[in-house]
């Protein structure tokens, strides 16, 4: 089953614990854990961002190994 990158990602995000949450911008989806301070926003094709909020938050798609999260979310989606 193939995903879209920010579908992975999102998927990747659930499984560590994060929930979705609103988000006052719509150019971003949110995460959060409930006891952190900070989010991580993920973009439409699939930029992921972290910080208080989405206009104060910084670029972390660089440090985010893709193919290793989805491989992980492969083999999750494949044991269900």
């Amino acid at each position: 089953m193939k995903f879209t990158k920010q579908d992975t990602i999102a998927r990747f995000l659930t499984l560590k614990g994060y929930q979705e949450g609103p988000c006052k911008s719509r150019k971003y989806r949110q995460f959060t854990k409930p006891d952190y301070h900070w989010s991580y926003f993920l973009g439409k094709a699939g930029a992921v961002r972290k910080g208080k909020t989405a206009s104060s938050s910084i670029s972390v798609s660089a440090f985010i190994p893709y193919k290793k999260i989805a491989a992980i979310v492969e083999r999750s989606v494949l044991s269900v």
